[in-house]
């Protein structure tokens, strides 16, 4: 177990700290809040975290370990989202609150397991990414961009949403 495993699962965790506070103390009209007509509401936003905390733990535990795992590609996740907010166009907190808690252990426990020298090997992005190409990325510079990273960048999309709903004054 390396001490760079344990940063990285930190910052996951903060990151999700942080979204789970913010889902418990929103109002109602916050939780329906979309940033465009076109958009995910905040609810289906903190769904799709909780939900591909799995998914994107699992394929980076198996990338990390060398087993086999296919690239993701945009394209994929497009469709499996949707399918994802068909089939829960108004997810309940308690619902998202219960795919974060389970997720999140596993992907932390996953983290706290990888040794330093694991994090310092490198890949081609093409082994990670439909799109990618032979530049190489480390295993911890790839875990932060999808885990925390991941978590930070949907919590911004929340955070204008909730603005946008938000009484002036």
């Amino acid at each position: 177990m390396g001490s760079k495993g344990y940063v990285i699962a930190d910052e996951f965790d903060a990151a999700t700290d942080r979204l789970v506070r913010r889902i418990r103390e929103m109002s109602d009209a916050e939780w329906s809040a979309r940033i465009s007509d076109d958009a995910w509401t905040v609810a289906q936003e903190a769904l799709h975290l909780g939900v591909w905390m799995d998914v994107e733990g699992d394929w980076y535990g198996r990338l990390v370990h060398g087993k086999v795992a296919l690239p993701l590609s945009g394209e994929a996740a497009d469709r499996i989202n949707d399918h994802l907010m068909a089939e829960h166009p108004a997810p309940t907190r308690e619902q998202v609150l219960l795919e974060i808690a389970g997720n999140r252990t596993l992907v932390r426990h996953m983290l706290i397991g990888l040794s330093d020298a694991q994090l310092k090997r490198t890949i081609p992005t093409s082994r990670a990414f439909v799109s990618g190409s032979d530049e190489e990325i480390s295993f911890e510079d790839l875990g932060r961009r999808m885990l925390p990273g991941h978590v930070e960048r949907h919590m911004e999309t929340i955070e204008a949403a909730i603005e946008k709903v938000r009484p002036a004054g």
